[in-house]
């Protein structure tokens, strides 16, 4: 179903100017999402796209070691931090088609992003050029993580305007929900 995709599976930098990495069809549709946004006074940042194994590690790690830090067990801090991280093996950050997205005005990543125009536009917009708010508000539970208003996912337009359209997330749209 996610069949307009038509990647490659190469990571490439968005701009040469950066390292930044999407998918190749990722990394072109994100350059056209961005110059429109841009065109309109909305200035998207691409935090975080492709990730290699070692820094998915790092990521769940230092989630998981914060709760630890808290006072949690392993078993709490390793349930908890993979609400919030997907475990390294599950995390598809690793397909270059997930791209954590601020903008210049907004560079936290939490929920706070969710008042922005740069969330407003992308809401509006970015299953136009085949992203879709990859952890909804109301999905937690199909999805298994939290909400989290600047991550984005590739999954070519026509999907992406399916999922939107039918406000579902992708589980749901590929039937694992």
């Amino acid at each position: 179903r996610l069949n307009d995709h038509a990647g490659d599976g190469t990571a490439v930098p968005i701009q040469p100017e950066t390292t930044r990495l999407l998918e190749t069809a990722a990394a072109a549709a994100y350059r056209q999402m961005a110059q429109a946004a841009g065109e309109v006074g909305v200035h998207l940042v691409l935090v975080e796209g492709y990730q290699d194994q070692q820094r998915r590690q790092e990521q769940f790690d230092a989630r998981k070691q914060t709760y630890l830090d808290q006072g949690m067990t392993e078993e709490e801090a390793q349930a908890r931090a993979s609400a919030i991280v997907p475990q390294p093996g599950c995390n598809e950050s690793g397909t270059g088609l997930a791209a954590d997205i601020l903008s210049e005005e907004y560079d936290s990543l939490d929920t706070g992003f969710e008042n922005t125009d740069a969330f407003q536009w992308l809401r509006a917009y970015a299953a136009d050029y085949g992203f879709i708010l990859r952890y909804p508000t109301d999905k937690t539970e199909e999805t298994g993580i939290i909400y989290e208003p600047w991550h984005y996912r590739y999954v070519g337009r026509e999907a992406a305007r399916e999922i939107m359209e039918q406000g579902i997330c992708l589980e749901e749209y590929l039937g694992e929900a």
